[in-house]
């Protein structure tokens, strides 16, 4: 997950807020299974990130996502499947 973060690093930084915590989702593709949905198998996830620029800090937790359609990051789940 800090590997697919750090892909997106430049965006998380210059279009975050200034003050508090700013939500984000990241999604890729792992390439490999990464689990086993109703589905079948999912290569593709989701990272929710929130980023904290003044206190340097970015908090995730990354789960498999069968219904991701497209990568990237956005503010909004939707602006990533």
């Amino acid at each position: 997950m800090e590997a697919e973060i750090d892909k997106h690093m430049d965006r998380l930084i210059n279009e975050s807020d200034t003050e508090g915590w700013t939500s984000w989702y990241i999604g890729g593709d792992a390439g490999d299974m990464i689990g086993n949905s109703v589905a079948g198998a999912v290569s593709t996830f989701c990272i929710q990130a929130q980023v904290n620029l003044q206190e340097n800090t970015i908090s995730y937790h990354g789960y498999p996502d069968q219904r991701l359609l497209k990568v990237g990051a956005g503010r909004s789940k939707s602006t990533i499947s």
